[in-house]
Order: structure tokens, then sequence, then C-alpha cells
């Protein structure tokens, strides 16, 4: 359920399964607000999920951009928790919404993330489902955030907004096809 700052119900947008992408990042122009929670989950691990906030467009490098901002969970299970709101901003901003899993004393990033998009009348929520690096069960509720961009003022339809998957690769990581593998697809 979207949070009532987005108004009322207009369409579903997409559903789509990003295997091997664990981070999904969102970049508006404009001003608006962000407003998330973790919604649940159903993990044999722990999970979190970092987020990054960049005032700048969405070529930062490396990926995920230095620091993370704020972390989701990081509980055994995932436990819903109520809406936050970051303050409102303007001008282009790119958020990053990163999935990670423990396990064997360290943390890792996740298999994969299914994104799932809603336009609502005063904005959009994005349901980020991820899966973790346990198990190669391909079920996508392991870690579950609802992401929602409010359009702080009034609705916009010329207001540009891009929500799209990308894959975590640091400079020591990118030499070869085969350390890629390896980055992504730990168990």
């Amino acid at each position: 359920m979207a949070h009532p700052d987005l108004g009322r119900f207009v369409r579903n947008e997409s559903d789509n399964i990003y295997a091997g992408a664990n981070v999904f990042r969102i970049w508006i122009h404009g001003h608006h607000r962000i407003i998330h929670r973790v919604s649940g989950g159903d993990a044999a691990l722990w999970q979190r999920c970092l987020v990054y906030m960049r005032n700048a467009p969405p070529d930062q490098n490396p990926l995920p951009p230095g620091n993370a901002d704020f972390i989701l969970g990081g509980q055994i299970w995932p436990t819903p928790t109520d809406w936050s709101k970051v303050e409102a901003h303007e001008g282009t901003w790119t958020y990053y919404w990163a999935g990670q899993s423990h396990k064997d004393n360290a943390w890792r990033w996740d298999r994969g993330v299914r994104v799932r998009k809603e336009i609502y009348a005063n904005g959009m929520e994005w349901r980020l489902a991820f899966d973790d690096c346990g198990s190669s069960d391909g079920d996508y509720n392991d870690f579950t955030i609802e992401v929602d961009a409010a359009w702080a003022w009034r609705a916009d339809d010329g207001l540009p907004v891009i929500g799209e998957p990308v894959a975590v690769v640091t400079p020591a990581s990118a030499m070869t096809l085969e350390s890629i593998r390896n980055q992504l697809w730990r168990s």
C-alpha cells in the first residue's frame, strides 16, 4: 500500500525481475520528496539495504557512490517499519538502493531485485524485492522495500523520473568478466 501522500492510484506501470542487478537507482529532476519503509520479507539471512542520495545525475563511479547515507534493516528477520521521509529536494537527484545479505560472517551483494512500479496522482511508488545470496531459489521476496517519490507541490507530468537496475562493479573486480561474475554471484 502506497503512502497516503501519493493520493489516488492511477495504474501499474511495470513489474520486472532483474537477476544479477543488486542496486536499483532512481533519477529525479524537479521538486520532490522521497518516502520509504521496509514492508517485510522472508529471508533465512540477515538483510539490509544501503541507501545513497546524490545531488547528481546517475553516472556515479564507482558504484555504489561512496558512503551510504543510511541503512534500512540488518535484522535476521526483515521487520516492517513505519514510513520515513527524506527532506524535499529540488534539482537533479539520484537515489541508489543496494541490497545485501549476511552470509559466512560478511555482507554480500544480493543476487537480484524485482521492481514493481505504480503511478499515483501525486507521484510514483517502486516496490523493491531483493533476492539474497544464500540460496538459488529466485523467489525475490527476501527483503522488500517501498520507495515513494511524491511531488512536493503538485503532480507534474513533465517531471522526468527514471528508475533502472544496475550491478555493483568496483575497480578491483572490473578486471575480468569472471571477477565480475564472482562479485555478483557469490554463494
